[in-house]
C-alpha cells in the first residue's frame, strides 16, 4: 500500500509525538503512515471509536492497548478497524 493514511494530517506520530527519536519516526511512518497502515492500532481505534477516541499516546505498534481502548467501549467491532484485532 503507498497511499498516505486518512488520519496522518492529524496523527501525533506522524506530525511530531516522536520529535527526540528521529530515527523511530521514519521507521515508524514508512511502516505504518505510508505503508500498510491497516496494522496501526491507531488507525484501528480511529476506525472503531473516532479520531477523539484514540488514547494520545498509543503508538501504532500497540495493538493490545488499541484492543483494550476498542473492547472498553460499545463498539462491535464493525469497520475496518477491526481486522486490526481478529488476532485477539
Amino acid at each position: 500500500m503507498s497511499t498516505l493514511c486518512k488520519y496522518a494530517e492529524r496523527c501525533p506520530v506522524f506530525t511530531g509525538h516522536l520529535a527526540d527519536e528521529p530515527h523511530l519516526a521514519k521507521r515508524i511512518r514508512a511502516r505504518f503512515c505510508f505503508g500498510d497502515w491497516r496494522e496501526c492500532a491507531r488507525y484501528a481505534v480511529a476506525e472503531e471509536l473516532g479520531v477523539e477516541g484514540v488514547p494520545a499516546d498509543l503508538l501504532p505498534h500497540q495493538l493490545e492497548r488499541g484492543w483494550e481502548a476498542i473492547s472498553g467501549s460499545r463498539a462491535r467491532c464493525r469497520t475496518a478497524g477491526s481486522s486490526v484485532f481478529s488476532v485477539w
